[in-house]
């Protein structure tokens, strides 16, 4: 039986629903997920309309802290970007103010910046939280050596790729992080009877097996890409 659901729980996976700027219409356009685990945010939106469907509007991975009047009343965030997939915007971190709507939706309300105007622009947005089994398991990795395919070797390569995670929670994964080249690579793995790529753009990120799952934080793990540590790890 599925247990009460917290919109705000400090594991969750959410899906948007919609986005208004500025006081225009709420739209959707992209297909969203978005991994929140133990104070990182995981986050892959592909466009799902117009002329850049299936490609990438926004990939982020995010440290969560929370704002000033934060109580569980009312829930206030400060995401700071480890990871991008936009250029840096010229102002500081996002901020949102959120109301909880029901037991699965939420509103979250603040200003960002636009890149489409390239202005700084009140928003609100509509999540749903998706269900997730009691008992599902969820890990985040980082990588620390960026050694593709030969783990541990090659001192003058360590710690010279950029930044990389990948994250699982009961039913999806999500991989981020940038190729020697600095492409931005993704991807998103959904369980059904077995994984399924549901999105791909680039290489050289690793998928994740049950292996993974139940090891320690602070634990590291050599990947068929790379060596990775242990950021979280736990049960819902």
């Amino acid at each position: 039986m599925m247990e009460p659901m917290d919109p705000m729980g400090p594991v969750r996976a959410s899906t948007r629903l919609s986005i208004a700027w500025a006081g225009r219409p709420p739209v959707e356009d992209t297909d969203t997920l978005v991994l929140t685990i133990e104070g990182l945010s995981v986050d892959l939106r592909v466009f799902s309309c117009g002329s850049q469907r299936g490609e990438i509007d926004w990939a982020s991975v995010g440290a969560i802290s929370h704002g000033e009047g934060h109580s569980k009343a009312t829930p206030r965030l400060i995401w700071t970007q480890l990871l991008d997939s936009r250029p840096p915007p010229p102002t500081a971190a996002s901020a949102g103010a959120f109301s909880i709507l029901n037991r699965t939706d939420v509103l979250e309300s603040g200003v960002m910046y636009n890149p489409e105007t390239e202005k700084d622009e009140a928003y609100d947005e509509v999540w749903r939280r998706l269900p997730v089994l009691p008992g599902s398991e969820y890990v985040v990795l980082e990588r620390v050596d960026g050694v593709y395919g030969n783990p541990g070797g090659g001192e003058e390569k360590a710690h010279s790729m950029p930044r990389a995670f990948v994250a699982r929670l009961g039913p999806w994964t999500l991989g981020l992080g940038r190729s020697e080249t600095g492409e931005f690579v993704a991807y998103r793995d959904e369980r059904e009877e077995g994984w399924v790529r549901k999105y791909s753009f680039g290489s050289g990120l690793p998928g994740l097996t049950d292996a993974e799952l139940g090891l320690r934080v602070g634990e590291k793990v050599h990947l068929d890409v790379g060596e990775w540590v242990v950021c979280a790890s736990g049960h819902k």
